[in-house]
């Protein structure tokens, strides 16, 4: 189906219809996921694919979708909640995500495995909204009210106000000139005002207060050739014509001066809306002298920095921690053969992937790994354990086991610099602050207005 030409404020169009469809409404969906790291090998990749599939057997056999989600979905964020995703409709997940989920016909049913760029997903659905008035996402309705063209209407309806108030004149025959001055030199943003509009010092509109600033301003040919100068909106090929260019560009200019005008007077019109801009005037003001005297400084004064570091560094500290890598099994005979490989691995240095490699060569949902650093309560079966480097024996964890190896016990020391800069600078700017605000109050003399706290208490006490 082909339309017929169809105009709009970048030109016009003709619109082929290659395929239509229903509005999807809005769908709620649980995932489990197979991360892909962005370097994986084709071994690894593989290895990903083989791990969906088994979860997806397993799905298939009755097995909670849940229970899996939080054992083996490398979300983290969702795993703990079932792999429980907020609502979404069009546009708001990765097209084959989002086509997998809507394709799902009733709630629980779940897809094959997905590929995205993140990895892999298998969808269950939850629940679903069809389109209609009674499921109208408001935040979205709203971006579409304002794009749409009555969406304007009170920006209209703002500028006759604005053009009663200030006795808008105009001699729209002013333009006509201009319609043999644009040449190829506009649309080769060579065109310049001085040369192409020599001579041209015509009235084209004007405006004037009487009662807030007093003052007419008269707007000629020539400030109309500099905006055309100035302004590239139309200055591209196709080009829309001449007519066109020169009604729109005018239309822009009035709309951008008749905006000027009124903005000049709007602190003195509202006298509420004065105090707020005086106010706001006076936040930019401290905001850029704290940016210079504290924020800024605190950032770029790496030596005092630095100094105040060494100064204060206990107060940085890292509890005890163990650096360890936490294997979760399947079964109690995968931990033990786990524990017989992670004792080999401490000895001769071997890495984790090579353990999950023997594994799970017969299925990739055999052993899984995380490694980190970790202090108290980050882990509490750890915490349990005696602080020393070895291979735990296996813990019973609901339907696994999970085996600790410790590869090394941190004491309790400073953090570096850099390990907590973030907050080290922090610090530094609330100590240069109170040292700027000390020489503030030691070189210029102030008085409290009791009366003044006393009427501020009154008021937040009341709101």
């Amino acid at each position: 189906e082909v339309s017929p030409p169809v105009r709009t404020r970048f030109g016009y169009h003709i619109i082929f219809v290659k395929d239509r469809r229903a509005a999807r409404g809005q769908i709620q969906t649980a995932h489990i996921m197979v991360r892909n790291k962005p370097d994986a090998t084709a071994e690894e990749l593989k290895n990903s694919e083989k791990k969906a599939d088994e979860i997806y057997d397993k799905l298939k056999a009755g097995e909670s979708f849940e229970v899996l989600a939080e054992q083996f979905s490398d979300d983290k964020g969702t795993a703990k909640k079932g792999g429980v995703l907020p609502w979404f409709g069009t546009g708001k997940m990765v097209q084959s995500f989002e086509d997998a989920a809507f394709a799902l016909e009733k709630d629980g049913d779940f897809s094959n495995p997905i590929q995205t760029n993140y990895g892999l997903h298998i969808i269950k659905r939850l629940g679903k909204k069809e389109a209609g008035d009674g499921n109208v996402d408001p935040k979205n309705l709203k971006r579409r009210v304002e794009r749409d063209r009555r969406g304007v209407k009170s920006k209209e309806s703002f500028f006759v106000r604005v053009k009663e108030a200030y006795a808008f004149s105009e001699k729209v025959s002013g333009l006509k000139p201009f319609k043999k001055l644009l040449d190829e030199d506009y649309f080769d943003r060579k065109w310049k005002a001085a040369e192409k509009a020599k001579g041209l010092n015509a009235v084209l509109f004007s405006l004037e207060d009487t009662l807030v600033i007093p003052e007419k301003r008269t707007f000629t040919q020539a400030d109309f050739a500099a905006f055309l100068e100035g302004n590239k909106k139309y200055q591209r090929r196709p080009a829309n014509p001449i007519e066109t260019i020169i009604t729109a560009s005018y239309n822009s200019w009035v709309e951008k001066e008749l905006t000027n005008f009124e903005d000049a007077r709007l602190e003195l019109k509202y006298p509420d809306f004065g105090a707020l801009m005086k106010e706001y005037r006076d936040g930019i003001l401290l905001f850029e002298l704290m940016n210079d005297m504290v924020w800024n400084k605190a950032v770029e004064d790496t030596t005092g920095l630095l100094e105040f570091y060494e100064k204060n560094k206990a107060k940085y500290m890292w509890p005890d921690r163990m650096k360890a890598s936490i294997y979760t099994c399947k079964n109690e005979d995968l931990a033990k053969r786990t524990i017989k490989l992670a004792r080999k691995a401490l000895k001769k240095g071997s890495s984790d992937e090579a353990i999950l490699s023997e594994l799970n060569a017969d299925s990739q949902l055999n052993v899984s790994v995380k490694s980190g650093t970790y202090k108290a309560g980050d882990y509490p079966a750890l915490d349990k354990l005696e602080r020393k480097v070895g291979v735990s024996n296996p813990m019973k964890k609901g339907d696994q086991f999970v085996v600790f190896k410790v590869e090394e016990v941190l004491d309790a020391a400073p953090k570096k610099l850099v390990e907590a800069k973030g907050l080290i600078t922090a610090a530094y700017q609330d100590e240069l602050e109170a040292e700027w605000i000390k020489s503030l109050r030691a070189k210029y003399t102030f008085r409290v207005s009791p009366e003044a706290m006393k009427g501020l208490k009154t008021k937040y006490k009341q709101e």
